[in-house]
């Protein structure tokens, strides 16, 4: 119980973020049936301890209600990538934004190289100098993305002033950006791809 409880102030303190939370959500059950024993210990009347346990658990069943939190419906198939054969292979992809993309990243052939080099965690020094190694051995590389972007249209995205795939030596060719066709479930999704020349 001590365990639970600490943990769950560090929970609050650090992250307060549900999906961390799920190992302890998952034992709460087991706490609860800890609670109910030592509720009724002297007495020790385990029928009625384990009949409050059902009851609490039942409770929380029936009452429970999901949340859509932006989530898709279903369909006949999760994901749908449809990568065109105008995109060179073996080639490597310097991610960016902070979309949820990686879903593509199957779809294309796996002797592709991919590395995100912007979103929520900025890579290292120590990452940086390994995707620059990395990348020296695929003659052609792209940026790759997904809608929608936090600039007002995707040429101001390219054009920005301190590109991302610049710290590796590149700069964009918007001569033949192409855009792929997604789906997750039944919503229609954007992946764009442009490739990159070493400047």
């Amino acid at each position: 119980m001590l365990l639970a409880v600490v943990t769950y102030l560090i929970w609050v303190d650090v992250f307060a973020i549900y999906r961390y939370l799920v190992p302890l959500e998952m034992l709460s059950f087991v706490l609860l049936g800890v609670c109910v024993r030592r509720l009724f210990a002297p007495a020790r009347p385990w029928p009625i301890a384990a009949g409050l346990l059902v009851a609490i658990i039942v409770a929380s069943l029936v009452t429970e209600q999901t949340d859509n939190i932006g989530r898709t419906a279903w369909a006949d198939r999760d994901i749908t990538v449809l990568v065109p054969a105008s995109i060179a292979s073996p080639a490597a992809f310097l991610m960016i934004g902070s979309n949820p993309d990686a879903y593509a990243v199957p779809y294309f052939p796996s002797n592709d190289f991919f590395a995100r080099i912007q979103g929520n965690i900025r890579p290292t020094p120590t990452v940086v100098a390994r995707i620059k190694k990395d990348l020296s051995a695929y003659s052609h590389v792209y940026v790759f993305w997904a809608d929608p972007n936090p600039y007002q249209s995707d040429a101001a995205l390219l054009a920005q002033a301190r590109p991302p795939w610049g710290t590796y030596g590149f700069a964009v060719s918007t001569s033949a950006c192409v855009a792929i066709p997604t789906r997750i479930g039944p919503v229609g999704q954007s992946v764009h791809v442009c490739p990159l020349d070493r400047s």
